[in-house]
């Protein structure tokens, strides 16, 4: 299993954008990605990076993703819990997730984004309030159920 921390404020892969100019006489549509998460994308890759495997991990990966957002002002009362506070607010989790599998594709810690097939149990909250905003990232290749059901067996008798 791989685990890492990445410090800052995390941030969602953004949507290509399209913009049609006029050059000359006739129009031209361009498709782009604004850069609005590439310097979480950064940090991302810095964290991944100390934790690299000597190969990339083949076959089906999980990538469990736990993100701490900024927590507002407004749940900052003496009444409000200390510790993370779910997060129902925007910036989507899916959205989320995209940037941290995007980087770490970019990382060569698996072969590409497509081997994840299992989020765990990923999330959002508010971070508590001592802490601050940051994600959690775990990577572990999965086990097939088959294989997980006989380990289990094997457990159990006591082998």
């Amino acid at each position: 299993m791989i685990f890492f921390r990445v410090n800052g404020t995390p941030k969602p892969q953004p949507r290509p954008r399209a913009t049609v100019m006029r050059i000359g006489g006739k129009f031209t549509a361009r498709v782009y990605n604004p850069m609005d998460a590439d310097d979480w994308k950064g940090l991302i890759k810095r964290a991944a990076m100390q934790r690299l495997p000597a190969e990339p991990i083949p076959g089906p990966v999980v990538c469990q993703c736990q993100f701490f957002m900024p927590r507002p002002d407004r749940l900052m009362r003496r009444r409000d819990p200390d510790g993370p506070v779910d997060c129902d607010t925007k910036p989507d989790l899916d959205n989320l997730i995209k940037a941290v599998m995007d980087a770490i594709t970019q990382t060569g810690l698996w072969h590409d984004d497509g081997q994840v097939c299992d989020f765990g149990e990923s999330g959002k909250w508010f971070h508590a309030k001592a802490g601050a905003p940051h994600a959690l990232v775990w990577v572990w290749p999965k086990v097939p159920p088959l294989v997980a059901a006989q380990l289990e067996l094997e457990h159990s008798k006591g082998g």
